[in-house]
């Protein structure tokens, strides 16, 4: 099903939604537009080369489907600020009750977190600790002992609410000064089933590679796969976890 919603459906609306009808009235209507513009359901972007960049100040596109998003930064065009917005952010469906998924994403972190690869210190990496409580420190433990930060706990609600700042550049360094936010929200779906909905926010504090962070953590699906990992973590039997 996601290779349909982000790959198939994506192509054949880009290829069969924008016929000679719909061009001519996109162009009437688009390029009256003034100021800072909102789109909901950008989609491919097919409005795009109808706005009058001398008009537009700002355009934020709000687009959840990611494959529509990598269409869409095709469109892109020279003096035409676009900002893409995902919201509701990451979300995925966890086999397993409500305090088990906390309790795998929040004391386990280091069993499915990837840090071989997704690391900021020199020694290889062995574990990702969340310290459960306002203040506490995210952080990535070395074979050696030593630590590196990530980030630092705003909001410790379990077993349903997490928000943590994500305190690492475009250069994958630690600046406590950065603080942008994530936030994880654990929602029971009956006994046995937990829906993750996963949101970072305050991009643009990352200035002016905001668009260029957005498309690694969005667009290239970093955040998507990370959760992916985690869903299947959290679905092993409680006394494995």
């Amino acid at each position: 099903m996601s290779f349909y919603r982000d790959r198939v459906y994506p192509a054949l609306v880009d290829r069969l939604g924008n016929p000679p009808p719909i061009q001519a009235l996109r162009r009437t209507l688009i390029s009256q537009a003034r100021g800072t513009v909102l789109e909901i359901g950008a989609g491919s972007g097919a409005n795009f080369p109808y706005y009058d960049v001398s008009q537009i100040k700002r355009l934020y596109a709000l687009e959840p489907n990611p494959g529509m998003r990598r269409l869409a930064e095709r469109q892109r065009r020279p003096g035409l600020e676009v900002e893409f917005l995902s919201l509701p952010g990451e979300r995925v469906r966890v086999d397993a009750p409500q305090a088990v998924a906390w309790r795998v994403f929040t004391q386990k972190m280091g069993t499915w977190w990837p840090l071989a690869r997704y690391k900021i210190g020199k020694a290889n990496a062995v574990d990702a600790i969340i310290e459960p409580h306002i203040g506490g420190r995210w952080y990535e433990r070395g074979e050696d002992g030593s630590t590196c930060d990530w980030g630092r706990v705003l909001s410790w609600e379990p077993p349903s609410r997490l928000v943590l700042s994500w305190d690492i550049t475009a250069d994958w360094q630690f600046d406590p000064a950065l603080k942008t936010e994530i936030e994880v929200r654990f929602i029971p779906d009956g006994e046995s089933v937990t829906r993750v909905e996963f949101e970072h926010r305050h991009l643009d504090r990352y200035g002016a590679r905001r668009d260029e962070m957005r498309r690694v953590f969005d667009v290239e699906g970093d955040w998507g796969r990370l959760l992916a990992q985690f869903a299947r973590a959290a679905t092993i039997p409680e006394n494995d976890a």
